[in-house]
Parts: structure tokens; sequence; C-alpha cells
């Protein structure tokens, strides 16, 4: 059975180990800026880092290398158009990088895929000049830099599945599904996804019915699918002062009480929508909406979960817009820093 100290710590190291981990793979990523071990937080005027996530195959034999980065900014949205500040090398400047970055770290924002022929000594560098500091990262498929975002190899655990219609294409995995739309400057335009997930964590089950539904409460057929612990007893559900002391150390490092509940729930999924790129400002009704279960649904895949959610966007330009949409699943932003698993959409949108 699971205690209620054990689930405490656990949590609290995973939190620890997050917040190492998004340091630490920042940091490596260029030799031409460094910044103060002890320099505080900065609101707007810092650089931008990239940051390799890793490689992995396709079965048809090609490569994919998976980029992120790091606004060091706390509230600055850095724009940097595609070219000679913002390009990705060898090959075309333009290889799908995003033109938006919001602040802090973003994980696996978008893969570049190389030939069947590319070979480990081959390098792939990508370069961001923000602020007038220039940061760059390399990407090679050697051995040491392989990854599954496919599968979580303790327990199995998979990607969200999302679609963009009922009854459309899905897709699951860093790779983006992508949708077109249309839409007028000042009207908004509604988006709405289909997600299912599998609901496998290593962290105990909900009762049915807690939490915040698509970023909380179980179904309980999720709940039933839980794993027996190495004793072969199901795992029992945290106890309700277990989860405020989980808050209360989550106050304490700096991490907002959302995140926590996200993390303690085995069959959320927390949907993130930003803007990737496009010639203005995109308002959400909610970034950030609530998936709603849908029983005995199996849209856009028959999971343990099953949901969907819905918001708007309000363009204040007209022009050619991307939006990403990030599915995360209960291991969390960059699957808790594991690389797996979590899904990224994209959303081409023309606005008149």
């Amino acid at each position: 059975m699971y205690k209620q100290g054990s689930t405490v710590a656990r949590l609290r190291t995973a939190m620890i180990v997050a917040s190492v981990a998004i340091v630490s793979a920042a940091l490596p990523a260029s030799a031409q800026y460094k910044q103060l071990p002890m320099e505080p937080l900065h609101e707007s005027g810092q650089s931008v880092t990239p940051s390799y996530e890793g490689w992995w195959q396709s079965a048809n034999g090609t490569y994919n290398l998976m980029f992120g980065y790091f606004n060091r900014n706390t509230k600055e949205v850095v724009s940097v158009p595609v070219g000679p500040n913002n390009k990705v090398e060898p090959g075309p400047v333009d290889q799908g990088q995003p033109t938006s970055f919001v602040p802090r770290r973003q994980w696996g924002v978008f893969t570049v895929t190389l030939p069947k022929t590319t070979t480990p000594d081959q390098k792939f560098t990508w370069t961001i000049i923000a602020n007038g500091i220039t940061m760059s990262v390399p990407g090679s498929i050697k051995p040491g830099w392989n990854i599954d975002p496919m599968t979580e190899a303790g327990i199995g655990n998979t990607p969200p599945t999302i679609a963009f219609e009922e009854k459309g294409p899905s897709i699951a995995g860093p790779k983006a599904i992508i949708a077109q739309r249309t839409a007028t400057v000042g009207t908004p335009l509604e988006l709405t996804v289909y997600a299912a997930d599998d609901a496998k964590s290593t962290r105990p089950a909900p009762p049915p019915g807690a939490g915040r539904g698509g970023r909380g409460g179980a179904p309980a057929a999720a709940a039933a699918a839980t794993p027996p612990d190495a004793g072969g007893a199901a795992p029992a559900a945290a106890a309700p002062d277990a989860d405020a002391q989980l808050l209360t150390a989550a106050v304490a490092a700096g991490i907002d009480a959302d995140t926590i509940a996200q993390f303690m729930n085995r069959a959320a999924i927390t949907l993130t929508w930003q803007k990737f790129r496009g010639p203005g400002d995109v308002k959400f009704a909610n970034a950030s909406p609530r998936v709603t279960p849908v029983p005995n649904g199996d849209f856009p895949a028959k999971k343990a979960f099953v949901g969907k959610a819905t918001t708007t966007a309000t363009f204040s330009e007209p022009g050619d817009y991307i939006l990403r949409l990030i599915a995360n699943d209960s291991s969390g932003p960059g699957g808790g820093g594991f690389l797996c698993c979590w899904t990224n959409g994209e959303v081409n949108v023309s606005v008149k």
C-alpha cells in the first residue's frame, strides 16, 4: 500500500529533480552567454536558449531531432522571425521552428526530420539571437542522445492521443498533427480538441469524482486499470491531508497548486494553447481549457480516459498564424523531465 509520507516525499523529490533538469538542460546550449549563478530572474531583456532534447528513428528509417527552448524572461514573450536571427543549419533556414517564444522552459516544441542516410557525425544547429544575445545548440544522432518519446520504459506509459475533429485524423507524440482554419480579425475562433489517454502512472489513483475532471478526477474505468504495487495490492488513494501537505510544499518550492493537482492525477490530460507564429497578438479565452470527460467515449481513441475541451482564439491583425497545442498526461511538462509522454498539435489559421 502507498504510504502518505512516501507519496509526499516522492513528489517533493520529483519537484527538485524536475527543477534541476530544467536548469541543467538549458545551460550548456551556448558558450557565448553565461548567466551569473545567483543572478535574479528578469521580467524582460534576457536571452532565449535553444535546447536539443534528443532523437528517435521512425519506422520508415528517417530520423527526428527534437528541440525545445528556455526563455529566461518571466514575462516577456520574445518574437524572433525566421531568418538570420532564428535559423537551423544546414538546410533550409525555416525548418518549422517557432517565432514566438513564451516565458520559461518549453519542451519538445518542434522536430526536424532527417533522411535515412544521416550519420552520427553530422551536426545540425539551431541559433536564436534574442535581445541581442546569441544562443546556439547543436543536435546529432549520436547514440547518447537517443530517446523514446512514444513509450516510457518503466510502466509503458504513452502520450495522449489528440484530434481536432471528432472522427478526424489523430496523433500521439511530439510530431504535431496539423489542422487548417480561417478566421476574421476581432472575431473569436472556436478551437475544439478531442483527447484520450491510457491513464498509466506510478502514482495512486484519486477517488472517483475527485479532482479536476480532465485536469482532475479519473473515471472509474481508469481507477480500475491501476497497476498493482510490488506486493500485489492495489495502491490506495492519497489522503486529503497528504494533498494539503503537497500544496504547502508546492508553495514553498514556488510551484503553483494547479501543477501539483495535475501531477497528483493519474488520469489527467492538461491542454495548453500558445501562439507559435503570427504577425499580431492572439488572445485565448482560456489558454488551458478543462478537458471534460466523455463517458464511454472512443474518439479520438478508446482509452482509459476520453474527453474534449473547447476554447476560442481572437486575432488582433490579419495574416497567417500557427497556434501550438500541448497535451500533457499526468507525467507533466516534458514528461517530468524524462521526455515522454506528451503530444503536440498545430492549427494553421488564415486571418482576414
